[in-house]
């Protein structure tokens, strides 16, 4: 094997570690935007916080919408993050994962600070749909920290 693709293999393999081997941290705390629907915020310090929302906030059921996750970067060191992402179900007493038809590719990407970036995700991605609140979870990484990250969204009826 050429030395840089000795290199990227390591790299790769130790990503996969990562995502795998994160520890849950308790459910992130939440900031109130201009609805009921939450975004995830995690205080770093008393002046530093990553955010996470989705947009739209609500989508009908059974569409096919593309929802964004808006991802922010609101300290001084680089934030990595992945595809991968969760999704549960809030079912009046307890979130219930979801499970996703969809495989991910293992890319990191890079925040700088201070920077916003976006993923896609598909609804047809789920299994099936209900009505009701949902969640996105993500891990990411900023330095040698890993954090879990929340953003609420909600399916209706069609209008």
């Amino acid at each position: 094997m050429k030395p840089t693709l000795l290199k990227l293999t390591a790299i790769l393999l130790i990503l996969a570690g990562v995502f795998t081997s994160c520890k849950e941290t308790p459910d992130t705390p939440f900031i109130e935007d201009d609805t009921t629907i939450k975004c995830g915020i995690i205080k770093i310090n008393d002046e530093e916080y990553l955010k996470m929302c989705t947009s739209p906030k609500q989508v009908s059921i059974n569409s096919s919408t593309t929802l964004k996750l808006i991802l922010e970067n609101h300290t001084k060191e680089e934030m990595f993050w992945g595809q991968p992402y969760r999704l549960e179900h809030y079912n009046g007493s307890d979130w219930i994962p979801i499970k996703l038809n969809v495989n991910f590719e293992l890319i990191g990407y890079i925040l700088k600070p201070l920077e916003i970036a976006e993923q896609q995700f598909f609804l047809s991605d789920m299994n099936s749909q209900t009505l009701g609140k949902y969640r996105v979870i993500k891990n990411v990484n900023l330095g040698a920290q890993v954090y879990v990250i929340y953003a609420e969204f909600e399916i209706i009826k069609n209008q």
